[in-house]
Order: C-alpha cells, then sequence, then structure tokens
C-alpha cells in the first residue's frame, strides 16, 4: 500500500487531488504520503536557506550570527529527527523520497553547469 492510499485510509479521508501540489511532485507523495513529503520538502528548503544566510554570514564575518544559525539548524534536524521517530519512518524511506524529490527536481529544472568552456545542462 503506497503512502498516501495507507494515509488516506488511516485518516478516512476519500480522496485527495492534490491539487496543491506542483504536478511533478504529486507521484511522491503518492508514494511517501503528504506528511513525509512536506517534512523533507521542508528540510531541502530549509537547509538551502540555512546555506545562503550562512555564505552571507561568513562574508559579513558575524559570529553572532554564524552561531545562530547553527543552533536553529541544529534544533530544526532535532525536532525533525524526533518528528520522523514519533511517526516510526525507517532512514531508507526518508532518504528515498530525498532522493525522488531532488530527481523531480532536476529534471523540471536542469542546471547549466561550467565544463572547460562548455555549458552542459542537467538534463
Amino acid at each position: 500500500m503506497t503512502g498516501l492510499k495507507k494515509e488516506l485510509e488511516m485518516n478516512g479521508a476519500e480522496k485527495d487531488t492534490l491539487a496543491d501540489i506542483p504536478e511533478m511532485f504529486q507521484p511522491i507523495v503518492r508514494e511517501y504520503g503528504r506528511p513525509l513529503y512536506t517534512l523533507v520538502m521542508a528540510a531541502g528548503l530549509g537547509g538551502q536557506a540555512a546555506t545562503e544566510a550562512m555564505e552571507i554570514a561568513v562574508r559579513l564575518r558575524d559570529p553572532v550570527l554564524m552561531k545562530a544559525l547553527v543552533t536553529l539548524v541544529n534544533q530544526f534536524n532535532s525536532v525533525s529527527n524526533a518528528y520522523i521517530r514519533n511517526k516510526g519512518w525507517k532512514e531508507e524511506r526518508v532518504v528515498a523520497c530525498d532522493k525522488a524529490l531532488q530527481a523531480a527536481f532536476a529534471a523540471e529544472h536542469p542546471v547549466a553547469t561550467p565544463v572547460a568552456g562548455k555549458i552542459i545542462l542537467n538534463s
């Protein structure tokens, strides 16, 4: 039974249209369920934002901001890991969901990569 189907049966819901989920991610939500999709998506976006903020903090040479960002990331990780344990998700499932999201995003948004004077699209 897929993640979303199991989730819908447990919650007594009849059908989730996934209308609020970008089409490229809908198969992933069907496979892993909304809660795991939401957590992995939030972790990915949060991690990306934290990395960008840390780059700014390093450029500014602001140790207080750097420490605050590290604390924020550590606390987010603690809460996320507690949620994963509470849900009973196995690490392999979380990693698989993350890889599926990354692959879907990469397929939809190829990135230009400079290689020896050339640009290669990751598609």
